[in-house]
């Protein structure tokens, strides 16, 4: 006499709700510090060719998380983000990191660091009451500005606009053998060796 086994009964599958809420975001950093770039983005007291002057205190509470990084003023070309927005005695300093993984982040890096591009730019608007004109001299002198992005530029209206650090990547040390081991095989194929 043969037992046939029952056939196993299927439990039904079983859902657990668990609520979820993303409390924070991290934003992923260079390891090496590649693509950071610092520079002044405006200059106090100083007009510019749009007719502007930028007094101190002018900016008012920064916010880096909200002000964009451009190129050249597109807003359909951000290209990084910023780290840093303070006034200093000078002007508004910033310091910015690259998207190096965005095309035109890689493009703009490699212009700074051949110094093709070296200057920055501002976008903002002026609320009311927040600028007066010099009678004697044309210029607008901006007490309060509401900053909505820095750009990096080819020609800035303010002259002293500029970048002055950029960081680059270090060479790994395995990249720098390989680089070697292919001019090395390179001068090889000259000579004909």
């Amino acid at each position: 006499m043969t037992h046939a086994r029952p056939k196993p009964v299927q439990a039904p599958m079983q859902a657990l709700d668990v609520p979820f809420a993303i409390k924070s975001v991290a934003r992923a950093r260079d390891a090496d510090g590649a693509g950071l770039f610092e520079g002044i983005a405006a200059t106090f007291n100083r007009g510019d060719r749009a007719g502007d002057i930028v007094l101190p205190g002018a900016f008012g509470r920064l916010d880096s998380g909200r002000v964009r990084l451009l190129w050249q003023h597109r807003p359909d070309q951000p290209i990084g983000v910023w780290e840093e927005l303070r006034e200093t005695p000078e002007g508004l300093f910033v310091r910015g990191r690259l998207l190096l993984d965005v095309q035109q982040g890689r493009e703009a890096h490699a212009l700074l660091k051949a110094g093709a591009v070296d200057a920055l730019s501002i976008g903002f608007t002026v609320p009311p009451g927040g600028a007066e004109l010099e009678a004697a001299t044309g210029l607008r002198r901006l007490k309060r500005i509401e900053l909505w992005e820095v750009s990096i530029v080819t020609f800035p209206a303010d002259q002293e606009a500029r970048i002055r650090r950029v960081r680059t990547a270090p060479v790994p040390p395995a990249a720098r053998g390989l680089a070697e081991e292919i001019r090395r095989l390179a001068r090889c194929l000259r000579r004909g060796a």
